[in-house]
């Protein structure tokens, strides 16, 4: 009401009904004054008395006269803002995720060769793979290597990419938090069934992955006896009656890895699950995710003997799982899937061993040393040492070409594995009653051995 009545008689001295005497409006003026401050006084008083719970403000009007603001008496005041009085919201409690003992051990190593050559060289990786699409397709044929009974898995590219990703992602940052186990249960959900691996390109061929379920029954229904088959590998108790001690011991990061034993392909990536089996001739790969329990249980048997860990390995780790691979391939796979490819296609049809990470740069870096079927020896080698002395597979099937020492080393030593006779070193393959290959890699030798 105040402030109406000011403005009214102001309003009457603009239009000029005064008698030309001002001194009745300046003392007019001069109460209203004394009201606004007698106002603004008791105001600052009501807001020293207001409790300390921050209200919203409400909008402040400026006083026409002045311009000063009517409540705090500055001059020139801005309008404040309706919500400039709100609260903040109090900071996000960021609760620290626990880490196991074994977690930085693991973190640290992922910074250090060869495991950030893992998961940085992918280039690599495939100009391996572009190698090894060149193996003759006339010699390992559809025919002689049928394809089990699978359910099928369409693999284009825009498919393995994702695969890739997710697989890069859930390995890198493992550990940080349960997101990183929802990752590998997402990879490890697309690996654990069986299903075919057809390429992007036209002419290259489907790849057939025979997958055993991850428990004793599932390596039992394969016509596997574990204990049969740790026999002969480990202990060479079958084979010879040459006792552990006498076995030549793999070198770490070695491209060679003695038969009859059950390694890691590389010890710095033994996090990764794999290792690879070489039984008569015949590669079978075991692999385990690497799921944070997984990991831990590695870790802290890391030092163990390779025979001592996978037995122990089937009670402990979760996932174990026991393939065959039975045709060659040529395609885009994850990394730890280039294991497989390339373990099975070659060992197995070649019995030529292959036990080592180092294999996925023989391409890049040129190495090439020339090993018979017999006496083992690196599969990619003899692949590059095939294709840098030949234009092409057709010159190398030839009979008299380059490669027939090879094959023919190659057939005889598979007609000595499966037939239980005495190999060039001589010692003599007992085979025992309980284990039996596989019927795919069976067939697919006598198919081969018959062509």
């Amino acid at each position: 009401m105040l402030y109406v009545t000011i403005q009214l008689e102001y309003r009457v001295r603009w239009k000029g009904y005064g008698s030309g005497d001002d001194s009745w409006v300046a003392a007019k003026d001069m109460n209203a004054s004394e009201e606004i401050r007698e106002y603004e006084r008791k105001s600052a008083q009501n807001k020293r008395q207001r409790p300390t719970t921050p209200r919203p403000a409400k909008p402040v009007k400026l006083s026409r006269r002045s311009g000063r603001n009517r409540f705090d008496g500055s001059d020139n005041a801005e309008s404040t803002d309706t919500n400039a009085c709100v609260p903040a919201e109090p900071p996000l409690t960021i609760e620290p995720v626990p880490m196991q003992p074994f977690l930085p051990h693991l973190l640290r190593r992922w910074m250090e060769p060869p495991l950030c050559h893992y998961l940085v060289a992918r280039e690599s990786v495939l100009s391996a793979l572009t190698l090894l699409s060149q193996f003759p397709s006339a010699l390992l044929s559809r025919s002689t290597f049928p394809v089990p009974p699978c359910a099928e898995f369409p693999t284009s590219s825009l498919i393995m990419e994702d695969l890739l990703s997710r697989e890069y992602s859930c390995y890198h940052d493992l550990g940080s938090d349960q997101r990183s186990e929802a990752k590998v249960a997402v990879v490890v959900e697309m690996l654990s069934k069986s299903y075919l691996l057809e390429s992007s390109q036209p002419e290259d061929k489907i790849v057939g992955v025979t997958h055993i379920p991850a428990t004793r029954k599932g390596l039992l229904r394969c016509c596997l006896d574990w204990s049969a088959v740790l026999g002969p590998l480990a202990h060479q108790s079958v084979v010879s009656g040459t006792s552990q001690q006498s076995l030549p011991s793999p070198q770490p990061y070695s491209t060679r890895t003695p038969p009859g034993w059950i390694s890691s392909p590389c010890n710095a990536l033994s996090s990764l699950g794999s290792a690879i089996v070489h039984c008569d001739g015949e590669a079978l790969w075991l692999v385990w995710p690497g799921t944070p329990s997984n990991l831990h249980w590695w870790t802290q048997n890391h030092r163990h003997p390779s025979h001592g860990r996978i037995p122990e390995a089937i009670k402990v780790l979760d996932g174990l799982e026991l393939m065959f691979l039975t045709e060659p391939c040529s395609f885009v796979l994850p990394p730890f899937a280039i294991y497989w490819c390339i373990g099975f296609s070659l060992a197995s049809y070649t019995c030529v061993s292959f036990a080592s990470a180092a294999h996925w740069t023989v391409a890049q870096d040129g190495l090439a040393t020339f090993k018979e079927a017999a006496t083992g020896g690196c599969a990619l080698d003899v692949m590059q040492r095939l294709l840098t002395e030949t234009q092409t597979w057709d010159q190398i099937l030839q009979p008299a070409g380059p490669a027939a020492s090879y094959l023919t080393e190659w057939k005889s030593h598979s007609q000595r594995v499966l037939g239980g006779g005495a190999v060039d070193d001589g010692r003599q393959l007992q085979r025992s009653q309980k284990y039996q290959i596989h019927p795919s890699v069976s067939h697919a030798i006598n198919a081969a051995l018959q062509a």
